[in-house]
């Protein structure tokens, strides 16, 4: 999970940084181990699932935000999305 209020987001985002990276989110008790950005850009498929229309919405947004503002920008490109309300 890249948060967007991440505590390493930047780490999480930059192209140099590890596979894995630790990731604790500002109202999130437990923190979380996230894939980063480059290894989930690398894959060689890519596909997000989401539901309802609240998600499409958000998803919508995102993409016309920088990744320091909606991580998933950073990684939507080549995905395939899968939704559903």
């Amino acid at each position: 999970s890249i948060f967007p209020t991440g505590d390493n987001l930047a780490m999480a985002l930059d192209r140099k940084s590890p596979v894995v990276v630790p990731m604790r989110a500002k109202g999130v008790q437990d923190a979380r181990v996230t894939l980063s950005a480059r290894v989930l850009a690398e894959a060689v498929d890519k596909h997000l699932v989401i539901t309802g229309r609240s998600k499409r919405a958000a998803l919508e947004r995102a993409r016309g935000l920088p990744p320091d503002q909606a991580p998933v920008a950073g990684v939507l490109e080549d995905m395939t999305v899968h939704w559903a309300e």
